[in-house]
């Protein structure tokens, strides 16, 4: 029974034209209300309008004539603040990704791929400027895309060799990634040493081109506005179309392999849409091109289509050229593979594919700062150069009032004649209402002083834990920002690296890595293998990043000292990475060259050869070591005798001291006591004089006589 349910081409053409009409792109995307809106051109797209406000440019509020322009640059502000932490936290190691085993077996092809892999990254694709502009698109326009796949071109060396015998040529002409591009012959007089005659040896001259490899990986950034994917897509992966819009020449078509008869019948470009005229220089200047290089409408799209009619839409490649109603397919195949793809947002959209960027939460604010601004410089100048009141027929040449110049003389009949109109002043309230506008910019994307750089409160008086709590605070936002980039879009793309390379390179691969040179058979890993992005601690300071892992440095060597180094609780392996960790938190690559990447194993191996090693230079340090420390050891004693000495003798001042000050004490006892039974003495003979000058007073001649 035939199917008649399959998709045809021109099925498949419609199909891809109705996605693009419909789809949601940054050329006809959503309102931040979420309704749909079609780009015409009288209205401006959410990209455009958000990438003019990173520039400074305010289309909808438009200065009035003679009056303050000023614009507030708060979007470019506070995206170029969180730039510089968000690029440390995913640049700031060598590893940007680790790759993780994901069966048995797998633990050194996940060591490899991460060194691989990064290293591709880093040199290979430049990793750092498309990480760069990934994350810049997002801050701007919500979503960042880079686009990740195997360009099959073979890359060539060429070589030249002269003088080649016959055998070097045949082992020359066998090698197939050798391509001959030049050949010349050519007979050299020999002698032989049979008969002593000279007879002619034939020489080769060869020039080569040798293929190096078969491909290489490629990564590149692709513009918002040429990006697009269905409108109840909820990821790259699972949306039933994405597709890519680009411009290719003739020639570049032709050097794909497509055939020189379609790609001539194939109609030029219009023209750049409005959407990409402000990235080009110079736009609509020049011609498009002629010939070879005329430029034509490319969309590759990856769409879940039935094609072969089983009633099950499968996944396919489908390239087309043209524009809207007459395109023409170049490419339609099953796609096994996963979507070249992928995408990141700073800020995630519940069950919606486009995020939210900084410069959605910011714009409006921007509008409000930019009116406060214009307004306190308005009032300033207002205050400078006041308007005046003046009466005519008081003044002598007006042309003085109404042209006046800097310290110029206004002549008058009348004093008072012109006056100021005082202006009131009004800048310092605005002040105020722009600080509460800056607040509520904190709050919505956590970019604060705090976060950002040493602001004119921080020298105030504040404990470090406040310090540091207002810091967290304040950092959170952005930390969430980085998780949300690192877990949603960095780790997709490094999974989708790695597949490519397993998939695609066919041969060994040796570089130069940590100063070693090191080769790479990725043909026998686990292309499954599970990733992490290594986006640090998410602190946000490097000094205390710094802190915390020199407090953890320090207690892991007490554990050491206290259990010894074949402890169960830290490891030789995890003192190594807490080093490493800190020599990254520093700021600096390449831990490996300060502090040696040593296994348990390689560890255990080392405790174990130490008693066998019989260094003669090792034994002479030790020699000298203890050398210094018994010459210490006598110093020290030296010391501590000098010591008791002084002590001693500073003892025995104080015991005659002591003694002598008991002496003069007791002596002035004694000469007190002394003094007291004297002055005791003629006390007692006072009185009893006393008492016998009473007996012969007169009152006793009262008292008869016994007889």
């Amino acid at each position: 029974m035939a199917r008649t349910d399959a998709v045809s081409d021109d099925d498949l053409l419609r199909l891809i034209d109705e996605e693009i009409a419909g789809g949601i792109s940054f050329e006809n995307d959503l309102t931040l209300n979420g309704e749909r809106r079609s780009r015409t051109s009288s209205t401006k797209g959410d990209r455009e309008t958000a990438l003019e406000y990173f520039d400074g440019v305010v289309r909808d509020l438009p200065a009035e004539t003679g009056r303050s322009q000023v614009v507030s640059r708060d979007v470019s502000d506070i995206i170029g603040t969180m730039l510089p932490g968000l690029m440390r936290v995913f640049d700031g190691s060598d590893r940007v990704a680790v790759y993780s085993p994901a069966r048995p077996g797998d633990e050194k092809s996940a060591d490899q791929a991460t060194d691989y892999v990064n290293h591709v990254w880093a040199n290979d694709c430049d990793g750092y400027l498309i990480l760069l502009t990934w994350i810049m698109d997002a801050l701007q326009v919500r979503n960042g895309i880079v686009k990740a796949y195997w360009d099959p071109t073979p890359e060539t060396e060429a070589e030249q060799f002269t003088g080649l015998s016959d055998e070097q040529l045949v082992i020359l002409f066998d090698d197939p990634d050798v391509e001959v591009v030049g050949y010349a012959e050519r007979p050299q007089m020999v002698q032989d040493p049979a008969t002593g005659q000279s007879v002619p040896l034939p020489l080769h001259d060869v020039k080569i081109r040798r293929r190096t490899s078969s491909g290489r990986l490629v990564i590149e950034n692709v513009p918002p506005e040429d990006f697009g994917i269905s409108r109840r897509g909820k990821s790259v992966d699972t949306a039933r179309c994405v597709w890519h819009r680009t411009k290719l020449t003739r020639s570049d078509l032709l050097k794909q392999g497509y055939k020189r008869d379609l790609v001539w019948s194939l109609p030029a470009s219009d023209g750049a849409p409005s959407e990409t005229v402000d990235r080009e220089q110079d736009a609509g200047v020049g011609a498009e091109g002629s010939g070879a290089n005329t430029e034509i409408d490319i969309v590759e799209a990856y769409v879940f289509a039935d094609c072969d009619g089983d009633g099950i839409a499968e996944s396919r490649k489908v390239v087309t050229a043209g524009g809207a109603g007459g395109r023409k397919l170049l490419k339609n195949e099953e796609w096994s593979d996963d979507r070249p793809f992928a995408d990141l947002t700073p800020q995630v959209v519940p069950h919606r594919w486009m995020g939210r960027s900084i410069a959605d939460d910011v714009m409006d604010l921007m509008r409000v700062k930019t009116s406060l601004w214009r307004g306190v410089l308005d009032n300033t100048y207002a205050q400078n150069r006041p308007q005046r009141e003046a009466v005519q027929d008081d003044i002598i040449n007006p042309d003085e009032v109404l042209n006046p110049t800097f310290g110029g003389v206004i002549r008058v009949k009348k004093a008072g004649a012109v006056r100021d109109v005082v202006t009131p002043q009004i800048a310092d309230k605005i002040l105020v209402a722009i600080q509460a506008v800056d607040g509520i910019a904190q709050r919505r994307t956590g970019v604060s002083g705090a976060t950002a750089s040493l602001d004119a409160t921080a020298l105030e008086p504040q404990t470090a834990t406040a310090e540091q709590l207002e810091h967290d605070a304040s950092y959170a936002r952005v930390e969430l920002i980085a998780r949300n980039m690192a877990k949603l879009g960095v780790k997709k793309l490094f999974s989708k690296i790695l597949r490519i390379i397993v998939r695609n390179q066919d041969r060994p691969r040796t570089i130069r890595l940590r100063d070693q040179w090191v080769e790479f058979d990725p043909r026998a890993w686990n292309a499954s293998m599970d990733v992490e992005v290594n986006i640090g601690m998410g602190t946000g300071s490097r000094e205390r990043d710094l802190t915390m892992l020199a407090g953890v440095a320090a207690r892991q060597e007490k554990i050491i000292q206290t259990l010894g180094p074949d402890n169960p609780v830290v490891t030789p392996s995890m003192y190594v990475k807490t080093l490493h960790k800190m020599v990254e938190a520093s700021g600096l690559k390449a831990p490996e060259t300060y502090f040696a990447d040593v296994s348990d194993e390689d560890f255990a191996k080392w405790m174990a050869s130490r008693p066998q090693q019989q260094d003669p230079r090792a034994q002479a340090e030790v020699a000298k070591i203890q050398a210094q420390v018994q010459g210490n050891q006598q110093k020290i004693a030296a010391q501590v005798e000098g010591d008791r000495t002084r002590a001693e003798a500073h003892i025995q001042v104080e015991r005659e001291r002591m003694v002598s000050e008991e002496a003069l004490e007791r002596d002035r006892l004694e000469r007190d006591f002394a003094l007291r039974r004297e002055e005791m003495g003629l006390e007692a003979q006072l009185k009893g004089t006393e008492i016998l000058a009473g007996m012969h007073s007169p009152a006793q001649t009262d008292i008869p006589r016994q007889g």
